[in-house]
């Protein structure tokens, strides 16, 4: 299991399902059935919704389907991922 921060932004995309790809540093050596916890983080405030910066407490859990580095820079990979329920 890796725990990841994510920014807003790609949080929400991944909660509604639009997001089914992950591009990371592949510094943890991510295999084929992992399980990434994304952990929501504002890297600054948000005063508009009172959310201060850090994390906001939410989580969304994937498992990862599929990896390449094909095409990518230099020690990154592209992960195919699914929301788990």
């Amino acid at each position: 299991m890796h725990e990841l921060k994510t920014w807003p932004h790609f949080y929400r995309a991944i909660i509604v399902g639009e997001k089914t790809f992950e591009i990371r540093k592949n510094d943890r050596d991510f295999k084929v059935g992992d399980t990434l916890v994304f952990k929501e983080f504002y890297p600054k405030a948000d005063a508009a919704h009172g959310q201060p910066a850090g994390f906001s407490g939410r989580t969304c859990t994937v498992k990862i389907k599929y990896i390449t580095d094909w095409e990518q820079v230099a020690g990154n990979v592209v992960m195919a991922i699914e929301k788990v329920q």
